[in-house]
């Protein structure tokens, strides 16, 4: 008669159960007696209680509460089941504005993978496992509504694979969370944080007017393995991320390295990415850095259309990639002062020191081979094993000590490149230097380090272009440009790091113009029949 329950927004008559009540009741002797003169006081042992729409929209069962009511307010305490969820119950409700809080309650349970999903926090796929959990709402007088949440995360697994991070179950982690929801406005989780092993984050979300996915995630603080980020993800209305991170490190070793692919995609489409860094350092793995990185990347998860990086590498040289939308295709540009320190950070050899480095290409269509030009000018070469190979199958003793041990110094590297599905394909490419030049055409599976070459090496190349010089007789004798007096056509295949060598052997005697009509195949010379030092 009082309708307490139906200010609290409950529906008497879809509450069933059984009830021992005591009441009390304190009021004067009056025959003008009015509803605000009656004091009430009740106490009641709930048993069975159900309720088919409860808080949240959730069905409430098997409800055992120890029920307290006064003037004052309501305390509830005892157990029940949300959506087949066993939880403890700690309500209080007051309903005089002289208290601090109009409403508190706190709600405290195991929550597994089904549970959570019947609680409709399905999307929290990050998390495997039974998790304690203590919720706590509170509600002040004006409609506000604040919730804290504690949750214990050692029985449960933890994988983050877009960071490549996991904690197996038994490993300690925590998890606190406080959030806001005003008045007729959308909710707004302030703090969030995790603690697990490394992993350390602090964060703040918006949520979508339903509250149960995110519009916005700010990352105060994110360390882990070693990383130390801050940076925001926007969560697109008609999906798609645009993120923007900062910090003092980055690895992305464990990216490059590893074979799992994140799928980010919904029902198998695109989603659309949009990327801005600037990191003081991005470690590519194998001790490799790049220092004061702006990186922009524009596009999908499945085809980039822009990509902008500008970084400092080595002692102060810099590294620019520009990869842009050029008509109906792509473009390709990457520079650099220093050759040598990129193709290094860039995991792509550790044998060249210096150079200035430039490559262009160009892809008729998102999709297609990318083909263009490179250079690398004023550079050395060490330890390199197939030159190596095919300098003792030539018992080219000199050259072979120099590069084995001071390295070779080139004056440019040039060609024609095609790239496509990790198959690298290079024509007319020369290397020449003042103790030897080389031109070579072929295939590199840069996948296994594959490789199919072949071309002629030209020792003393300098001498071999004076005599090139000559009129008439010159071309004759060498061949023409790149080409040399001394030579030898070469093939390698196989292994990189270990290839099968094979010389011409006529090559090396024939003058330029017929060395250009065999092969290196014919007759070849292989490490095999080279004689050791001992014979």
């Amino acid at each position: 008669p009082l309708e307490f329950l139906s200010d609290l927004g409950l529906d008497p008559k879809a509450i069933s159960g059984a009830t021992a009540a005591r009441l009390v009741f304190d009021f004067p002797l009056l025959n003008d007696l009015k509803v605000q003169q009656i004091a009430i006081a009740a106490g009641a042992t709930l048993r069975s209680v159900a309720i088919d729409k409860g808080p949240m929209g959730l069905a409430m069962r098997q409800g055992a509460l120890e029920l307290k009511v006064t003037g004052q307010g309501i305390t509830a305490a005892g157990t029940a089941n949300f959506a087949g969820v066993p939880v403890k119950i700690d309500w209080r409700e007051n309903f005089g504005k002289t208290q601090p809080v109009q409403r508190q309650v706190k709600v405290s349970g195991l929550l597994g993978n089904e549970a959570r999903r019947v609680l409709g926090f399905s999307g929290l796929t990050f998390l495997d496992g039974e998790v304690p959990t203590d919720v706590q709402v509170t509600m002040p007088f004006g409609g506000r509504r604040e919730v804290n949440v504690t949750a214990d995360l050692k029985r449960a697994s933890l994988d983050f694979p877009f960071i490549h991070w996991r904690k197996p179950p038994g490993a300690p982690a925590s998890l606190t969370a406080f959030a806001v929801t005003p008045p007729g406005g959308d909710t707004v989780i302030e703090t969030l944080k995790i603690s697990a092993g490394d992993l350390r984050i602090s964060a703040r979300a918006e949520m979508t007017d339903d509250a149960r996915g995110l519009k916005l995630l700010e990352f105060r603080d994110l360390q882990f393995a070693g990383n130390s980020l801050a940076g925001r993800i926007g969560f697109r209305d008609g999906g798609g991320y645009d993120i923007a991170l900062t910090g003092a490190r980055l690895d992305v070793g464990p990216f490059m390295q590893s074979d799992d692919e994140v799928d980010l995609r919904t029902e198998g489409e695109p989603v659309p990415l949009r990327i801005d860094a600037n990191i003081a350092e991005v470690h590519l793995g194998d001790g490799q850095v790049l220092r004061d990185v702006r990186a922009l990347l524009d596009g999908t998860d499945a085809d980039w259309r822009q990509i902008d990086v500008d970084s400092s590498i080595g002692n102060g040289g810099r590294l620019t990639v520009q990869y842009r939308p050029d008509g109906a295709g792509r473009s390709l540009t990457i520079a650099t002062d220093n050759g040598g320190d990129a193709l290094k950070a860039l995991g792509w050899t550790k044998r060249v020191s210096g150079g200035k480095l430039r490559i262009a290409g160009k892809q008729a269509a998102p999709g297609a081979p990318m083909a263009g030009v490179f250079s690398l000018k004023e550079f050395k070469v060490s330890d390199a094993p197939a030159l190596a190979r095919i300098l003792q199958v030539l018992s080219l003793t000199g050259i072979f000590s120099a590069l084995n041990q001071t390295g070779l110094d080139f004056v440019t590297l040039d060609g024609e490149y095609r790239y496509f599905g990790g198959v690298l394909e290079v024509t007319d490419t020369r290397a020449f230097g003042s103790s030897i030049g080389i031109t070579t055409a072929g295939v590199i599976y840069a996948g296994s380090n594959i490789v199919r070459l072949d071309g002629t090496i030209v020792p003393a190349y300098t001498i071999n272009q004076v005599l090139g010089k000559i009129p008439i007789l010159g071309q004759i004798l060498t061949g023409g440009k790149s080409e040399g007096l001394f030579a030898a056509n070469y093939a390698l295949s196989g292994s990189l790091e270990n290839p099968d060598v094979s010389v011409n052997p006529l090559s090396a005697l024939a003058p330029g113009f017929l060395r250009n009509l065999l092969g290196a195949n014919v007759k070849p010379i292989s490490e095999k029949d080279v004689p050791s030092s001992a014979d």
